[in-house]
């Protein structure tokens, strides 16, 4: 067993002393713990699927989703989420402005802010739109933080 290290065997005053290299796991040992490590696994796996939850989630306010898990139920939605956000602004007025950065881009790159000064829209509308033309690949962002057309 010392070849194989998994003891060390040392002769003191002709007494036999075992010293084990690794922690000794017996059944008993195992069966004290078993129900904790268990249940903490058990935790873990719905604190996961909560996570996953809320990232999957497209049709519920995240704040409300946020409160709920940890307890506090609400009725009214927040307001500045990513879902409210989607919510409060209309569509048609999305298609117009996205419209309006496309038309401004043909002509130079600009960054968020030249956008908003050209086009008179608060930030959130300007990001909001900017974000719709990133997902459907009709902008890029350039290494200087200007936007720009893609062919």
């Amino acid at each position: 067993m010392k070849e194989k290290e998994i003891v060390e065997y040392q002769t003191k005053n002709n007494d036999a002393t075992l010293i084990f290299n690794e922690i000794r796991d017996d059944e008993r040992t195992i069966n004290r713990v078993a129900k904790y490590l268990e249940n903490q696994n058990n935790l873990k796996k719905e604190q996961f699927k909560s996570v996953l939850h809320y990232v999957k989630e497209k049709k519920a306010c995240k704040s409300r989703l946020i409160l709920n898990y940890f307890g506090e139920n609400t009725i009214a939605d927040c307001g500045s989420c990513s879902y409210c956000i989607t919510k409060k602004v209309k569509k048609e007025e999305d298609n117009g402005l996205s419209y309006e950065i496309l038309t401004l881009l043909k002509s130079e790159d600009l960054n968020s802010r030249e956008i908003q000064f050209k086009t008179k829209k608060t930030t959130d509308e300007i990001i909001f739109a900017l974000q719709q033309l990133l997902e459907v690949n009709k902008i890029a962002i350039k290494s200087n933080n200007k936007y720009t057309l893609l062919l």
